[in-house]
């Protein structure tokens, strides 16, 4: 049998099964006595060869009598276990009477959606995080270039391991004056709490509405702007530029993304900057890809999205075959409620992408070399990044697909952290 738990699928096998009724029928367990202090230890169940087995994770005891205590255990993945039993003596075995209960028999419904898009985007939980990410709101645009991250970054860690709030003192070096002083209300310094509550007033329904597990993710990668490289940073400062000067609230904008095959970094790459301007709130800045040679989407990429909870499925359809006849899948990708695309391999002049006035972003030195212009673009932006194809067959191949999709992650969100202050200040955001 199978139950849906946590947004994964959990089977029970046979031996399992026959032990889960061979308890409710005897309902004679032993458990593990508690020690003197109160603390509470997990409880060994008859027969010993399930116990093994289902052991519980989440274990309290209750008393419901001076000598009567009960016990419940949530055991991982779909067991609960509940048990009645007297009090004995510290250090002794006891017997009790309880029953198991297999959770999926009484509800069919999973208990979490992992990517459930109508759960609020969740407080940091820290504070470093949360003051980055005020930061990253209300900062000065110099301040959030990725060469200032570190020094963000350094000066927030010291100043909250001080004190739990942000003071004037250290935040001059990257907040306007006027503008602290109106978020601080005495101008001189600010909580964390009122920070935290300040982020979230701001956070644009886009970002609510992406898949939870690609939002959190994208939380971490806004951490970590330092690692951008200086030649992809001055790519990101180009590319910032031509967002802020082509912007407007009621019209698509678009970006083509390009390399030569279109089925590794050129996709990496469309579906990264369409989560990282749903995040922002930017979602009608809308990315694609394309190539100059397509041949088919690599199911390694596939599965490096997915990983960050990016829903990718096949349509039924199939687009026409590149240079190596292989099958070229119409995929349907979706980042959250309402954010989602097609997309497959194919040349970027298809009649997919925008065909002109867009920004072209060329991320493989092939490509570099095959289009010295870009047809129909606005701007040509070479921002180059390595092939993972370099390691497919290696033990760790999947480890350079995730280390190359969250490059250009971090690439497209600081872009988009960078492009929506300048277009907040500039006030084109209205």
């Amino acid at each position: 049998m199978a139950a849906q738990v946590l947004g994964h699928n959990h089977s029970i096998g046979r031996g399992a099964a026959h032990d889960f009724f061979a308890m409710t029928f005897l309902g004679l367990w032993y458990v593990k006595p508690e020690p003197q202090d109160g603390t509470v230890t997990p409880g060994y169940a008859f027969p010993f060869a399930f116990a093994r087995r289902v052991v519980g994770e989440r274990k309290r005891s209750v008393s419901i009598a001076p000598n009567l205590v009960v016990t419940c255990a949530v055991v991982r993945p779909i067991w609960v276990t509940v048990a009645v039993r007297p009090i004995g003596r510290a250090g002794m075995l006891r017997p009790c009477f309880g029953l198991a209960v297999l959770i999926p028999l009484f509800s069919a419904a999973p208990l979490v959606a992992q990517n459930d898009p109508h759960r609020s985007a969740p407080m940091s939980g820290n504070a470093v995080a949360t003051a980055l990410a005020f930061a990253h709101q209300f900062a000065v645009p110099e301040a959030l270039l990725p060469g200032r991250d570190r020094q963000l970054k350094s000066a927030l860690i010291s100043a909250l391991g001080k004190s739990p709030e942000l003071a004037w003192e250290v935040a001059g070096d990257f907040f306007d004056r006027a503008t602290f002083r109106a978020l601080a209300g005495d101008g001189t310094a600010i909580s964390v709490e009122k920070m935290d509550q300040l982020v979230r007033d701001k956070v644009p329904q886009s970002r609510k509405d992406m898949h939870a597990k690609t939002r959190v993710h994208a939380d971490l990668l806004t951490t970590q702007f330092d690692m951008i490289e200086d030649a992809h940073a001055k790519a990101g400062s180009a590319l910032v530029d031509w967002v802020v000067k082509n912007y407007r609230a009621d019209k698509p904008l678009g970006v083509v993304v390009l390399c030569t095959g279109n089925t590794r970094r050129s996709m990496l790459g469309a579906t990264m900057g369409n989560v990282a301007a749903a995040y922002s709130g930017l979602s009608n800045v809308r990315f694609y890809s394309g190539g100059t040679a397509p041949d088919a989407i690599n199911p390694r990429t596939i599965a490096t999205l997915r990983e960050i909870g990016i829903e990718i499925e096949p349509t039924g359809k199939e687009a026409p075959r590149g240079r190596a006849g292989l099958a070229n899948p119409i995929y349907r990708v979706q980042w959250g409620k309402g954010l989602e695309t097609t997309e497959f391999s194919k040349v970027y002049t298809d009649a997919h992408n925008p065909q002109d006035g867009f920004a072209a972003l060329v991320v493989c030195s092939e490509a570099e070399t095959a289009c010295p212009r870009v047809t129909g673009a606005g701007a040509r932006i070479p921002v180059l990044y390595l092939d993972p194809k370099a390691f497919d067959g290696a033990p760790f191949e999947s480890a350079k697909y995730a280390e190359r999709r969250d490059d250009i992650g971090r690439f497209m969100l600081s872009v988009f952290v960078q492009a929506h202050r300048r277009l907040e200040l500039a006030e084109k955001l209205k």
